[in-house]
């Protein structure tokens, strides 16, 4: 899969002072990404995740209540033939949901 463009974004924290975003980036590492985090205190990105924990890229995500350790993100799978929806707690990528099309 190639790299594609940033899809969501969201800010949270009580000051603002992160931003989670989503999609199919590289890192300058040239490691694929689905969601990472981005510290304005620090100025650095954090992958949230494993490789491989999620099925593809995300083209939606949510933080609830602004709460890092509860996000939710929705996407297709690499292939492009499922859509999921999967739920981040802190630690770990849960997949929720998995919608099979046609």
């Amino acid at each position: 899969m190639r790299p594609a463009p940033v899809t969501d974004f969201s800010f949270f924290q009580d000051d603002q002072d992160s931003l989670v975003a989503s999609g199919a980036f590289s890192f300058p590492d040239s490691s694929l990404v689905n969601v990472a985090l981005f510290s304005f205190g620090n100025n650095t990105w954090t992958k949230l995740g494993k490789d491989g924990d999620l099925p593809g890229p995300v083209t939606a995500l949510e933080v609830n209540a602004g709460n890092s350790s509860s996000i939710f993100a929705a996407g297709k799978s690499t292939d492009g033939t499922r859509s999921y929806l999967s739920f981040w707690n802190g630690l770990t990528w849960t997949l929720l949901r998995e919608f099979t099309y046609p």
